[in-house]
């Protein structure tokens, strides 16, 4: 591979929404990785007094999704959203144990999820330690730029 080519690869590269890609060329092997953006941090929500909430069953409790944030809702914590549009992984392979969970607590650094886009598996990563307040998409569902994905509590 010559050095224009290279080069010509790094500018598409960093113009692109791609955050790590692997090239073979025979004995040769490129690898070029960014850092995705930073996460968006919401300001905490000023305390509000609810009513409050009915208990359910034990049974209806398991089963029940959870509820999204109201629309104009701030959540606390760290919004992680998705650098990329694709399909969100909570896991590494069918059958697997999710990367994490609602309630376990999280390193900086540590893999949450993959989001798929274009054959290119990415690793999103939490920006901060702390313990997963909420994860707010299903597996294999498809996410947009931008979207919140998880939420962590520091």
């Amino acid at each position: 591979m010559e050095i224009e080519q290279i080069k010509d690869l790094m500018d598409h590269f960093e113009a692109s929404g791609i955050y790590k890609m692997e090239i073979l060329l025979g004995e040769d092997k490129l690898i070029m990785q960014k850092q995705p953006p930073a996460p968006v941090i919401a300001a905490p929500a000023a305390p509000v007094q609810a009513a409050p909430a009915q208990a359910q069953p034990p049974a209806q409790q398991a089963d029940a999704p959870a509820a999204a944030p109201a629309v104009g809702a701030q959540p606390e914590g760290v919004v992680v959203k998705a650098p990329v549009v694709g399909v969100f992984y909570d896991a590494s392979a069918p059958g697997k144990e999710p990367y994490v969970k609602v309630g376990q607590h999280v390193e900086k650094g540590q893999t949450l999820c993959i989001i798929e886009a274009m054959k290119m598996m990415n690793e999103i990563t939490a920006p901060v330690s702390g313990t997963v307040a909420d994860i707010l998409v299903a597996r294999e569902e498809m996410v947009e730029f931008e979207q919140p994905i998880m939420i962590i509590k520091e």
